[in-house]
């Protein structure tokens, strides 16, 4: 299941076109039971239908858990709970033990081991980087209205992303895999165009590749996204703009 983009449901690599999916409430609440790992269904019901009361909005997450199931596991014995849907102590979620593949799951899983994994296991770092560089990232159900509940979270797993790409980036100029950093550089610049390091990378990787040309448009563009913001580039891409005789361009001096 993809929630990254439009949001798409597969079985057997197949798209999954089932009309309860076309409703924004059923993606919705698909996307919370994924992101939210423990939420009571009281607060699942107030957080998507914050306008009814407390009875009203557990009826709607009743009819629409039943619209959602029929999508992911239209098999399942009605009289019987779901396999995909966990369950502890009132708080629901879509179980991740289930088989159930997710891709926000396996970017945070993947981004995961690449921050706590030691330097010294480089080649497993940098394979997860690559899986990492397989999922599609972008907005969460982008052809979906959801409500601010969803920021706190669609920032966390930005964030966790972003640091896995920077590190492994890194690993990666170090090893001399090139194309690995660069596209590391440029997964990190997706989720933050104003990441010196991801810009670093990015020009780092051309400057060593030999594409002198392109190392000079990255650290143009570095300093174009820096100087919209109204900040100056760190000492790293100052270096490299003097590496590059780029040193006059933008605001190309150190900041503190």
């Amino acid at each position: 299941m993809s929630l990254f983009g439009i949001g798409t449901v597969r079985r057997d690599q197949r798209v999954v076109d089932h009309p309860a999916w076309q409703r924004g409430r059923v993606r919705e609440l698909c996307l919370h039971l994924a992101v939210v790992t423990q939420a009571p269904r009281s607060q699942v019901a107030a957080t998507l239908w914050p306008e009814r009361d407390e009875r009203s909005a557990g009826q709607n997450l009743r009819v629409t858990l039943s619209h959602l199931l029929d999508v992911l596991d239209p098999d399942r014995e009605r009289s019987q709970r779901s396999v995909l849907l966990g369950e502890n102590s009132g708080a629901i979620r879509l179980d991740p033990d289930s088989g159930l593949r997710v891709d926000v799951w396996e970017a945070q899983r993947h981004a995961e081991f690449v921050i706590a994994t030691p330097d010294d296991q480089r080649a497993s770092v940098l394979a997860r980087a690559r899986r990492l560089l397989t999922v599609r990232t972008g907005p969460l159900l982008d052809a979906t209205p959801v409500g601010d509940w969803c920021t706190p979270h669609r920032r966390r797993l930005d964030d966790l992303v972003l640091s896995a790409a920077c590190r492994a980036g890194d690993l990666a100029l170090h090893s001399n895999d090139l194309r690995l950093a660069v596209d590391l550089g440029r997964l990190a610049l997706s989720i933050d165009p104003w990441s010196e390091v991801g810009h670093r990378l990015v020009i780092e990787g051309r400057l060593a590749q030999g594409d002198l040309d392109g190392a000079r448009r990255a650290q143009l563009e570095a300093i174009s996204h820096l100087d919209d913001l109204g900040v100056a580039p760190g000492r790293a891409l100052v270096l490299l703009g003097y590496r590059l005789g780029l040193a006059g361009e933008g605001r190309m001096r150190t900041s503190r």
